[in-house]
């Protein structure tokens, strides 16, 4: 028997409060539920997951919008405390959605091959070839080998 035992309404109604930024355990405490049984929930369906999953995506819109606000109305008297609460919004953000908020990480090559390849490495793979299609013949005839 599944660990959440609540209507499904319960569980949407803490996905609608995480989308609208609350975290997931403040969120779980006004909808009525349990942390571990809303996680359980948003694993219980394809339904399920896909409310969870947008609420999750989602709330890292909301989170951006509240940095955002906290930025504008910052001062010179609030500007540590400002940036502390901006960052933290910013990497909660990126957590719930990486690929939109997270840091892009680019992996570039800057070496060279070519000088470090050896001919014949390049070339044993065509001389393999080269006797496989020589070869499949008698393979195919099952004749022994005569070399």
């Amino acid at each position: 028997m599944p660990a959440h035992r609540l209507p499904d309404s319960v569980y949407l109604t803490a996905c609608d409060l995480i989308a609208n930024g609350a975290l997931i355990a403040d969120a779980c405490v006004l909808a009525g539920c349990g942390v571990d049984a809303l996680r359980e929930w948003g694993r219980g369906g394809s339904v399920n997951a896909g409310a969870y999953a947008r609420a999750r995506l989602a709330s890292a819109e909301a989170l951006e919008a509240e940095a955002l606000a906290i930025a504008s109305v910052a001062t010179a008297e609030t500007y540590q405390a400002d940036r502390l609460r901006v960052d933290t919004l910013k990497w909660a953000a990126a957590k719930r959605h990486p690929r939109v908020y997270g840091d892009s990480v680019k992996h570039e090559h800057t070496g060279s091959i070519v000088g470090e390849l050896h001919l014949a490495a390049l070339q044993a793979p065509r001389s393999v070839a080269a006797l496989l299609i020589k070869e499949a013949p008698r393979l195919a005839s099952g004749e022994p080998d005569t070399t």
